[in-house]
């Protein structure tokens, strides 16, 4: 007598070896189907040919926490490796499935190279990040100190960043910003570092030197002042050109 498929309800018969494995079927398309592979693999591995797909889970795994560290959401992952949010989930919090299935939560040992590869190749650049996610704000803040070195009031920079001064100046004491306005901040950044605000008008004048005294008395460190200033861990103190 044939046995019944556990899994009878969610897999057709035959085009894999989830029902006889899993959902331990052993009807006759299944157990043909099965007796074929297993030739075939035996085959293969007789010739040195036999390769399942598969890799090791665990170093996708801690590549997915690294880029959690710096800053991505799983979900986020997902969409920017193209293998969506449900095969990251699988990967950080164990298979998923439905109240019979005997494998649910279970961490995965291995997975497919395919979607290893493409997990392994995302970095967490900032254009990656969610706008919403939070991210060290110190090279932020040295985008703005850099610029007020150069005359450019804070006020000025928030109104190019479109920021309220206030939240502007609160801003400037917080240990995180978020992506989306780190990124407006290295565009202005990136247009007026080389660049001295307007500064003939006598208004204008006096804000400009205002600035610069400003940064000065804080030590500041101009543009030209950093190797790179988003990963210099301390800030140089002695003299720099201030341009």
């Amino acid at each position: 007598m044939t046995q019944m498929c556990k899994l009878d309800h969610v897999h057709r018969h035959a085009l894999s070896g989830t029902c006889y494995v899993i959902g331990k079927c052993r009807c006759i398309p299944c157990t043909a189907a099965m007796t074929i592979r297993a030739k075939a693999r035996r085959k293969a591995q007789v010739f040195g040919r036999y390769d399942n797909g598969l890799v090791d889970a665990g170093p996708v795994r801690d590549h997915i926490a690294y880029l959690q560290a710096n800053g991505m959401g799983w979900k986020r992952i997902g969409v920017v490796s193209g293998v969506g949010s449900t095969g990251v989930s699988s990967l950080v919090y164990g298979r998923k499935g439905g109240p019979d299935d005997p494998r649910k939560g279970e961490v995965l040992k291995r997975t497919s190279r395919a979607k290893a590869e493409k997990i392994l190749a995302v970095r967490p650049e900032l254009h990656l990040l969610a706008t919403g996610a939070p991210i060290p704000a110190r090279g932020t803040h040295r985008r703005v100190q850099a610029l007020v070195t150069r005359g450019w009031s804070q006020s000025k920079i928030a109104v190019l960043v479109g920021v309220n001064r206030g939240n502007f100046g609160a801003m400037m004491q917080q240990q995180a910003v978020s992506a989306g306005f780190a990124l407006k901040m290295i565009a202005v950044y990136d247009r007026l570092w080389n660049t001295a605000p307007p500064h003939d008008e006598w208004r204008d004048r006096i804000a400009w030197a205002r600035s610069i005294r400003y940064a000065a008395e804080r030590r500041w460190v101009p543009p030209l002042g950093w190797d790179d200033i988003d990963t210099d861990r301390v800030p140089p103190t002695s003299n720099h050109p201030r341009f």
